[in-house]
């Protein structure tokens, strides 16, 4: 009996299971405490010495290839299982156990390193001498191979491996469906180039993994956690419905660190962003990435897949998808990409970072949102790159725009009515004023006020806007026209690549002076002055605004409203609240 702890082949129960195939007759029983894993009872096998004597050369042989070739210690063990010479020498199935048993050892002799338990696994299930259920890899905002937790968790078991995605309510906003889309397409790619499709279903992620399971007879299912409140409903059906009938994982890897491990020293949860920051910070350095598995026993049996295109993801309009395209490249390899270009520039983040005129920004965030990098990939890249260079201040501004990130997922995995509800309880009775001219105007960037617009119309093309120039443009919808933040939110969670729920959400109640640790209602922020501080040489406004270039004859907007005005209203409406 191997137990759970016993994880190497250098253990001595599987030592002398290789010393005593030379001796005749051998009763083994290879067990493991997992509930899956059937176990099996070998009986009485004879070996004959020529028989072992052919595996020590067939291994020694291709020790070399695998030397020249970069086969993985796996792949050797699954040519040994399946190789001709076996095959013309019928076995038993048995034997065959046997057979890759003793070759994870010679392995383990010969290249001097142990296997883990799971490559022997893999080798047996393949040979087809022990039979195990598969277990179900539940993608959600995971989309990647590196640094993937449940991916890595699922891959060690051994067991055959369904990768899966599942389309449902949450999958909201055109921009960020086709981001999923594109994103879906590239994870398709890499997990075929390592031996199996990414299955893809449409529905409730609960009735989808329950016909999964059925469908496959699976004894596992492996994902990553998330905390949007419906994700976390998601959770508690799960364990509800399938907990008896599988064995159910989540991993937490979204985050640096686990927001319960974060607290006050009343036991409650920050909500100012500047303790929340230093007590994060003050638990020392994330883990650091792990690599991607080499090689993953996947699950070869068909399963009916929906098209990804029948999942309708992209937007209706050509011109759209075009327009995204022009700009944005899904998919892991590029956001891995898009992490060493930063790192290069980060030095400059945090003197030029409020400036839309400049690529000065990471752009990371719809590679973040999406789990196409991980946020450890990140900020130990740019820690690295601290390092090397002796100039912290870039890249110490950038890892607490990480901690911002942190902050609003915390926010609302504590407080879940985070994208509905104002934190600020006063802010129930704000005297709003809705005009559906007014919020038309603001949508397609034409409100008279050439930083608000020129943001506006940089989202409208390319699902994208400068930070700086999103807290000037929700600013204005709120203070100056009167608009509910909600409505902003919404149309931001519609339009963004990035549209992150926690992080929207966080930041439009921090605009509106709603949140719990925001920007007073009373700074109003002035388009105009804003403009003339950020956007010195008016060359981001030009870029955005073709009406305000030189020989331009198309006419450009007048104000839809009078700043000063507007100023004062806003600033009454609050005055009213506070006095109620």
């Amino acid at each position: 009996m191997l137990a759970e702890a016993d994880r190497r082949l250098d253990h001595p129960a599987l030592l002398a299971v290789a010393a005593r195939i030379r001796h005749g007759p051998l009763i083994y029983d290879i067990c493991n405490t997992h509930d899956h894993l059937v176990p099996v009872t070998l009986a009485r096998v004879h070996f004959e010495l020529h028989l072992v004597d052919a595996v020590v050369v067939e291994v020694a042989q291709l020790e070399r290839v695998q030397r020249r070739r970069a086969r993985t210690r796996i792949d050797l063990c699954l040519y040994l299982s399946k190789t001709k010479r076996w095959q013309a020498d019928p076995l038993s199935p048995a034997q065959h156990q046997l057979i890759c048993l003793l070759v994870c050892h010679v392995c383990y002799v010969r290249l001097q390193h142990g296997l883990h338990r799971s490559t022997i696994i893999s080798a047996l299930n393949f040979s087809g001498a022990i039979y195990m259920k598969p277990v179900l890899l539940w993608f959600r905002r995971n989309l990647r191979l590196a640094d993937n937790a449940a991916l890595l968790a699922a891959a060690e078991t051994g067991h055959p491996v369904i990768p899966v995605y599942i389309v449902d309510e949450q999958d909201a906003g055109t921009a960020s469906r086709w981001w999923l889309h594109h994103s879906l397409a590239s994870l398709d790619r890499d997990l075929r180039e390592l031996g199996a499709p990414l299955v893809l279903r449409a529905g409730s992620p609960v009735e989808m993994l329950r016909e999964l399971a059925e469908e496959t007879d699976a004894a596992g299912l492996y994902y990553a956690t998330r905390q949007e409140p419906a994700s976390r409903r998601q959770q508690d059906e799960l364990s509800a419905a399938l907990d008896s009938k599988l064995q159910i994982h989540g991993f937490g890897d979204s985050l640096l660190h686990d927001p319960d491990s974060i607290r006050t020293q009343g036991g409650t949860p920050f909500k100012v962003f500047t303790p929340f920051w230093k007590t994060a910070s003050n638990l020392g350095e994330p883990p650091r990435p792990s690599a991607s598995p080499e090689t993953i026993n996947f699950y070869t049996k068909g399963i009916d897949s929906l098209a990804l295109h029948e999942l309708g993801l992209l937007p209706k309009s050509a011109e759209r998808d075009e327009s995204l395209r022009a700009n944005w490249v899904p998919g892991e390899s590029q956001g891995l990409q898009r992490i060493d270009e930063f790192a290069e520039q980060v030095a400059n983040y945090k003197q030029q970072r409020d400036r839309p005129d400049i690529d000065a920004t990471s752009r990371l965030s719809p590679y973040l949102h999406f789990g196409e990098v991980s946020v450890r990939q990140v900020w130990h890249a740019i820690r690295q790159i601290e390092l090397q260079r002796r100039s912290a201040a870039g890249g110490a501004a950038f890892l607490r725009q990480l901690y911002w990130r942190e902050f609003s997922a915390y926010l609302l995995r504590n407080f879940p009515s985070l994208p509905e509800q104002p934190l600020r309880a006063e802010f129930e009775h704000f005297p709003w004023r809705d005009s559906d001219a007014r919020l038309e105007a603001w949508q397609r960037g034409e409100t008279g006020y050439p930083i608000v617009d020129a943001g506006m119309r940089q989202l409208a093309q390319t699902g994208w806007m400068h930070n700086r120039v999103r807290m000037i443009a929700a600013s204005f919808l709120v203070k100056d026209l009167l608009i509910p933040w909600q409505t902003g939110a919404e149309w931001f969670l519609n339009t963004l690549v990035d549209a992150d729920l926690a992080n929207n959400s966080a930041s439009w109640q921090w605009v509106a002076g709603c949140g719990t640790d925001a920007a007073p209602y009373f700074r109003v922020f002035n388009p105009t002055l804003q403009g003339d501080k950020f956007d010195p040489h008016g060359r981001y406004i030009r870029e955005w605004i073709p009406e305000l270039r030189d020989g331009s004859q198309k006419p450009y907007p007048q104000p839809i409203v009078d700043h000063g005005e507007a100023r004062q209203r806003a600033l009454e409406a609050y005055k009213e609240i506070r006095g109620a």
